[in-house]
């Protein structure tokens, strides 16, 4: 009688030295899996060890992408929230400036005695109009544009009065109603005021308040 059988032990649980060198070749993973002597493990299917290193080596490279991800898109707001911040601080000068240009052009109604490039206004909205465009809610990104459609109007009009003939010595034409001035600046003005809200950063609080006056 065998000397397992004889001690009463399972052939299938001999020691590897009692069974010789070559006794496990050809034994499958489910073999090696079932002769286990925890209870629990046997009824667990059995996984190869390529295909477990395999599935540990995607996971990882998941993990990796979408945690490589997450830090670019918060890169991306990051830089996308601090160019906004900066369009809106030199927007807020433009329009500071056509406040005081609008202001002084009410009681002067005489394009030929004010210097203002109202041209310029219209370059710098279409420069930084998508940056800050990030930072605004759709309303306030609509008062800031009519805002400056504003004042493309009073350029235009400036364009088409100053086009007409006059006699020598008298002034040009202007045509703009006073009450459309006094529109365009009270919008002007709401624009400022929002886009000088949104030039501050988050930590900012007690500059923002101390110019926005609150």
């Amino acid at each position: 009688m065998p000397r397992g059988e004889a001690d009463g032990a399972d052939p299938r649980y001999r020691s590897a030295h009692e069974r010789g060198p070559d006794s496990d070749q050809g034994v499958s993973a489910n073999v090696i899996h079932e002769r286990s002597l925890c209870p629990h493990a046997r009824t667990m299917p059995a996984v190869d060890e390529p295909a477990l290193v395999a599935v540990i080596g995607v996971g990882g490279v998941l993990v990796g992408a979408v945690g490589g991800g997450a830090v670019q898109y918060f890169v991306a707001r990051t830089d996308r929230r601090r160019a906004g911040h900066i369009a809106a601080r030199v927007l807020y000068t433009q329009l500071h400036g056509a406040e005081a240009s609008i202001g002084d052009l009410r009681p002067r109604r005489d394009w030929q005695n004010m210097i203002t490039d109202w041209d310029a206004f219209g370059i710098a909205w279409d420069q930084y109009r998508d940056a800050v465009a990030n930072i605004l809610t759709t309303p306030d990104f609509a008062i800031v544009d009519s805002a400056f459609a504003s004042i493309a109007s009073l350029s235009r009009a400036k364009a088409r009065d100053l086009a007409k003939p006059v006699p020598l010595g008298v002034p040009a034409s202007f045509d703009t109603p006073d009450e459309i001035l006094g529109g365009y600046l009270e919008t002007v003005q709401r624009a400022k005021r929002i886009v000088l809200k949104a030039s501050f950063r988050y930590r900012e609080v007690g500059a923002k308040r101390k110019a926005l006056g609150e």
